[in-house]
């Protein structure tokens, strides 16, 4: 199971702080590190959302993966609702990460994007009410098996032993998003998913007794 970091726990939050933040991510050794992106006035940025985006001194995303090109992880780049996803792959062959990265988001900008670097891919399964989820399986695999993507990132609370098996049976990789709690942890690893988001991998590797 790949320990993927979306942000070190530090006080260096604030948007200004975004390649200290990342470099504070970078440190904690995770397998991967995770970077949320967005396209704002024809600038890819690393930003939650457009909100975000806008405020001063965001990182730029060219920035952003020249510190993870520097580094041993991998990168899984989250694609925040942009309307093109191209862009975001040519910056990622321009910083020669394609194949140390996974695409993920909506299907079909995740594939513009992948395109352009050979990246693997990664369909953002919906979240919402566990009533509103009931095709999850379904789609997954169907999305898997007709060559669309590689793996599936869900909110962790959507994650079950039959979405594991049905994702496995397929092909494919589950991605398990945004978990903190020790028990979660140890509860995921048991299901055999693929990769574990955190907002702490240093106390997550603590929990799971990796060195």
């Amino acid at each position: 199971m790949e320990l993927i970091a979306h942000r070190a726990r530090t006080t260096l939050w604030r948007p200004a702080d975004g390649l200290a933040v990342i470099c504070a991510t970078l440190s904690g050794r995770p397998d991967r590190v995770e970077l949320d992106a967005v396209e704002h006035r024809g600038r890819l940025v690393v930003a939650h959302d457009r909100r975000e985006a806008r405020l001063s001194g965001v990182a730029a995303l060219d920035d952003a993966l020249e510190l993870v090109a520097a580094s041993p992880c991998g990168l899984l780049l989250d694609l925040k609702g942009p309307d093109r996803g191209r862009p975001f792959g040519e910056a990622l062959a321009a910083a020669d990460l394609g194949a140390r990265t996974i695409v993920c988001g909506d299907l079909d900008l995740v594939g513009q994007a992948a395109g352009a670097c050979g990246a693997a891919r990664a369909w953002t399964l919906p979240g919402g009410r566990r009533s509103a989820c009931q095709g999850i399986e379904r789609a997954a695999t169907e999305a898997l098996g007709s060559g669309r993507c590689d793996a599936v990132s869900v909110d962790h609370r959507r994650v079950t032993a039959r979405l594991v098996a049905a994702v496995h049976s397929a092909g494919g990789s589950v991605l398990a998003w945004t978990v903190n709690d020790a028990a979660q942890i140890l509860h995921l690893r048991s299901l055999c998913i693929d990769g574990l988001i955190t907002d702490d991998a240093v106390a997550a590797r603590r929990v799971l007794g990796v060195a």
